[in-house]
C-alpha cells in the first residue's frame, strides 16, 4: 500500500516514461532484500530496519505504512517498480516501522511522536541531514508528526492517499468510519483485522496486495496490530498541519471515489501546498518528480547532506552563477587571451550565457577617434575572429563583437560592459619573460572600478 503504483491491470509501461522506469532487476537480485538491509537505533534496545536506493539529488524518507514491508515490496514487483521510478535521481531511504517487518522486535508503537523520532534516527543512521518526508496512509501521520518535531530538517513533503483523518465522522472529511472499523478491528474471526481489504480499497493490484500481507503478516504480534490500529484508528491531523511552513504535495488519485476530498482537505490546510488529481500512475509520478525538481532548484541538489546554513550558501553560489547570463571578455590576438574567452565559456557553458567580445583600439590623443592606426584596428579584427571561433565550438549563443576605439583601455572596456549589460567580464593578465604582468595596470583598474564580478586569469610567460 506504501506504494500505490496502480492496480496491476495498469502496470507501468516501458516507453510511457522511459525516464523515470527502473532498469529490469536482475534475476536473484532483490532490489529491498536483506542482503541491502541495515539498522537505526532508535532508542537504548529497539532497532529499525531501513534500506536505501542511492542516487545524486535530495533525500527522500519513506516510512512503509500499514501492511507493508521491505520483504513485501521485494515481492510485489509493481510495488517496488513504482517507488524505484519515484526515487530515479534521489537518495531514497525506506524503512520497516517499529513493530512490522524486519523492524518487528522493536515492539509497538506508543505515539505518533514516538514514530516521528524514529523518523529522524533512522535519517541520522543514513547519513541525511535534511530530507523531503513521503507518507502514504497513516505514513503520512508519521511525515507530518516528524516535521512538527523537528521542521528545519524537513525539505519538503509529500502526501498519497493520506486522509485529513482516520476519526472521520463523515467520509467527506476522510476515511467512512465503517471502513477505518473493518480495516483495524482485531476479533477472534479476525486476528490481523482485514488489511487485504485495506490494500484493495486502495486500488493495489490483488497480486500485489497478496504478496503485500503475505509478508506482512508473518511479523505482525497481537500487541503491534492493537497498538498500532488504535493509533490509526484515533488519528486526526487537521490541527497540526496548519502549523506545518514547508512546500508540501498532496496527491488526490481520482480512481476511487473514496479519495476524492482528500487531497483537497490536506492542501487547504498546509501553508504552502499543491494539490494534484492523477488519473494514472505515471501522472503521479510526473506530479512527483516535478515537484522534487523545484525543490532541487530552489535548494541545490546537495541540500540534504548540508546544514541549513551550509546550504543555503550552495544555493546563493548556484544562484549567482546562474544569473551570469552575459558574460564580457577583453580580448587581443595572442594565447592569454584566447585563454580568457575559453574560461568564460565554461563558466557560461550551464546556463547558455551569452559572450560579449571586447577590443580595444587605444588611439592616441594626438589623433582623433575617427581615425585609428589601421594596423591596430586589424589587430583587433583579429583578436575578435579568434573569440568568436572559440565561442562557436562551444555551441553558445552567437558572440556580440565590439571594436571600441578609446584612449584608455580599462574605461573603454567598462563602459562597453556596462551598455551591454554583462554581469561578469574576463580578463587575461598577460604574464611576459622576467615574470612581471604586461597589463597589470589594465586588470587593477577593471577590479577598483568594476561595478560587478571580475575574473582575472592569469597567464604565464
Amino acid at each position: 500500500m506504501d506504494q500505490l503504483a496502480r492496480p496491476q491491470e495498469e502496470a507501468l509501461v516501458p516507453g510511457e516514461r522511459a525516464s523515470v522506469l527502473p532498469p529490469p532487476r536482475e534475476q536473484g537480485v532483490p532490489a529491498y532484500g536483506k542482503s541491502g538491509r541495515a539498522w537505526a537505533t532508535v532508542d537504548n534496545k529497539n532497532r529499525v530496519a531501513y534500506t536505501t536506493l542511492p542516487g545524486p539529488g535530495l533525500a527522500i524518507i519513506d516510512p512503509l505504512s500499514y501492511g507493508v514491508t521491505l520483504d513485501g515490496i521485494d515481492a510485489a514487483v509493481g510495488q517496488a517498480q513504482f517507488l524505484s521510478a519515484m526515487a530515479s535521481g534521489s537518495y531514497l531511504v525506506a524503512y520497516d516501522q517499529r513493530g512490522f517487518g524486519d523492524s518487528a522486535a522493536a515492539d509497538a508503537p506508543d505515539s505518533w511522536e514516538q514514530l516521528a523520532d524514529d523518523l529522524w534516527r533512522v535519517a541520522d543512521a543514513a547519513g541525511v541531514e535534511r530530507a523531503v518526508l513521503y507518507g502514504v496512509a497513516n505514513a503520512g501521520y508519521t511525515v507530518v508528526h516528524a516535521a512538527l518535531r523537528q521542521p528545519d530538517r524537513v525539505l519538503g513533503m509529500i502526501f498519497n492517499f493520506v486522509p485529513p483523518t482516520f476519526a472521520a465522522s463523515s467520509a467527506t472529511e476522510g476515511v467512512p468510519p465503517e471502513r477505518t472499523r473493518y480495516w483495524f478491528d482485531v476479533t477472534e474471526g479476525a486476528p490481523k483485522g482485514h488489511p487485504l481489504a485495506m490494500m484493495e480499497d486502495f486500488g493495489i493490484g490483488i497480486g500485489d496486495a497478496v504478496e503485500l500481507i503475505k509478508a506482512w503478516e508473518t511479523t505482525a504480534s497481537e500487541r503491534a496490530l492493537l497498538q498500532t490500529g488504535r493509533l490509526i484508528a484515533d488519528a486526526d491531523i487537521r490541527q497540526i498541519l496548519p502549523l506545518l511552513l514547508q512546500p508540501a504535495l498532496a496527491i488526490e488519485p481520482q480512481r476511487r471515489a473514496m479519495f476524492h476530498g482528500w487531497g483537497e482537505g490536506i492542501s487547504s490546510l498546509l501553508p504552502n501546498a499543491r494539490v494534484v488529481r492523477p488519473a494514472r500512475g505515471i501522472e503521479t509520478l510526473g506530479a512527483i518528480h516535478g515537484f522534487l525538481s523545484v525543490l532541487a532548484v530552489d535548494l541545490g541538489r546537495g541540500a540534504s547532506q548540508l546544514s541549513p546554513s551550509l546550504s543555503q550558501a550552495l544555493v546563493s553560489s548556484e544562484q549567482s552563477m546562474r544569473e551570469m547570463r552575459r558574460i564580457a571578455v577583453a580580448v587581443d590576438d595572442d594565447v592569454a587571451s584566447a585563454r580568457a574567452v575559453e574560461l568564460a565559456c565554461r563558466l557560461g557553458e550551464a546556463q547558455r550565457s551569452e559572450i560579449a567580445l571586447i577590443h580595444v583600439v587605444p588611439v592616441p590623443y594626438a589623433l582623433s577617434l575617427g581615425n585609428p592606426p589601421s594596423d591596430l584596428v586589424k589587430r583587433g579584427e583579429r583578436a575578435l575572429s579568434l573569440g568568436d571561433a572559440i565561442v562557436q565550438r562551444h555551441g553558445l549563443p552567437p558572440a556580440k563583437r565590439r571594436l571600441v576605439r578609446g584612449r584608455t583601455i580599462a574605461a573603454s572596456i567598462l563602459a562597453t560592459a556596462e551598455e551591454l549589460g554583462s554581469n561578469l567580464i574576463v580578463v587575461a593578465n598577460k604574464g611576459t619573460a622576467d615574470g612581471t604582468s604586461s597589463s597589470s595596470e589594465v586588470v587593477g583598474e577593471l577590479l577598483r572600478r568594476a561595478p560587478g564580478k571580475v575574473v582575472v586569469d592569469r597567464a604565464g610567460p
